[in-house]
This record gives C-alpha cells, structure tokens and sequence, in this order.
C-alpha cells in the first residue's frame, strides 16, 4: 500500500539548504494576530480540579527548554543515563508506540568541552548500547545545518530522533506518519524529563536540515533526499550542562 499525501507532506515539511533561509525568516517575522473566538471558551463556568504531587510533579515543574549551556562536555556516562529513558525496560519501551511497532531511534552527536569535532553514538533501546557511528564535525561547522543558531552558547551533544516508517505506513497507512510522530514527541519528553532529573538542561530543535542529519547519521550520502532510505528525520534534542 502506498501513502503518496505521507510523502508528500514529508517532502513539503522537510528542512533542506535551499528552504531553510526562507523558514528562519517566517519564524522571525512572525507575529501573533489579533485576538478572536476562543475555540475553548465554554458556556459552562470551569470547576476547579486537583493537581498531582509528588516526584513526579516536582520533576515536571522542573523540566524547562533552556538554550544556555556550561561549558562540560557530557560524560559517556551520563549520555548513556540520559538514552536510558528512551531504553527498553521490563515492561516494554518506556513511551508509548502504535501497535507496539517502536519505530523511534536515537542518534547522538557529542562534542569536548571546546565545542570542536566529537562523535556520532548511535543508541540501541533494546540492549542499552552505544555503537560510535563515526567522526562529528565541531559544533562551529554545524550550527546552521541544526537550526542551532538561536542557542546562546553550544549544547554539549544533540540527540536526533529517527524512524523507520515501513511498518506504521503499512500497518496504518497514511494515518501511520501522525503515529510515527507522536511517538517521537513522546520520546522527546522523555528526554527532556531525563535530562532535568540528572540536572542537565535542554531544548527541543525543529530546525536541522533533514539529509544533514541523515548523513551524520550515517543513514544517506549528501543530497538533496529527505529520506534514508526507508528512515526519516524527525527532531533534535540539544542537551548540556547548565551554565
């Protein structure tokens, strides 16, 4: 079965060199419109509701996007801590998945403390491990292919999501591609909550160029193809020591 509006929306939604200047404009030039209808506002007057507490919540409050960074390299150590909530545990993944097909991976780009060439980790959630990918350019030679240019001092690594899509496309035809991404969201909390429990900061990136990634990744060669192969690009999280 073939999902050619998936495709084209990955196509359309795709980060390349020759959009990318026009999408940084949009986000600067944005201004919110006048206001109008609430679609939430209800006839009904609200009622007040509990809030959770505990650990949890105090974890919650505490996950923050934070786009300063110190400048310690992340240690091997706590790399692998931070990946451990994307790991596979007694019970399963510990994020939710469309009919269980898990088609989120991590790959992580780590640099010294000076910010210049580090390594690509590609993360396996079954087995918990680290397999180096190859050589990371600096973050200086990077800044622009992640749409890294609004962090005010380099993250210490930056975990790219990817997923293998065949079997949610086929499963769920186009409706699978929302799947894919709401699980990557759901992933992409667990990062950010891993990260404020181990007191390192982080925020979400939307902005890298897709076949960059997938090339770092070693998952294309250089072009202009938004794919490798079967595995798409999804998101980033730069992550770091707070400053």
């Amino acid at each position: 079965m073939t999902t050619p509006h998936f495709e084209d929306f990955w196509t359309a939604s795709s980060i390349t060199p020759a959009n990318r200047p026009a999408f940084f404009e949009r986000i600067a030039g944005y201004v919110p419109g006048e206001p109008t209808l609430d679609p939430w506002s209800r006839p009904s007057p609200p009622q007040s509701a509990e809030r959770l507490e505990g650990p949890f919540a105090e974890l919650l409050d505490q996950r923050r996007s934070v786009r300063t960074f110190g400048a310690d390299a992340l240690e091997d150590r706590d790399l692998a801590r931070l990946l451990s909530v994307l790991a596979e545990g007694t019970s399963g993944r510990p994020n939710p998945a469309a009919g269980g097909l898990n088609t989120v991976r991590a790959i992580a780009l780590t640099w010294p403390a000076d910010r210049g060439p580090g390594r690509v980790l590609q993360h396996d959630p079954v087995a918990h491990m680290l397999t180096t990918v190859g050589d990371c350019p600096g973050w200086a030679d990077l800044v622009d292919d992640l749409g890294g240019a609004d962090a005010v001092t380099p993250p210490a690594a930056v975990i790219g999501l990817f997923a293998d899509t065949r079997a949610m496309l086929a499963k769920y035809g186009e409706r699978g591609g929302r799947f894919a991404l709401l699980e990557a969201g759901a992933a992409l909390q667990n990062l950010s909550l891993g990260a404020a429990d181990l007191d390192l900061v982080g925020y979400a990136m939307g902005g890298a160029t897709d076949a960059r990634m997938l090339h770092l990744a070693g998952l294309s060669g250089l072009s202009d193809d938004t794919t490798g192969g079967d595995v798409r690009y999804l998101v980033s999280y730069a992550v770091g020591h707070p400053a």
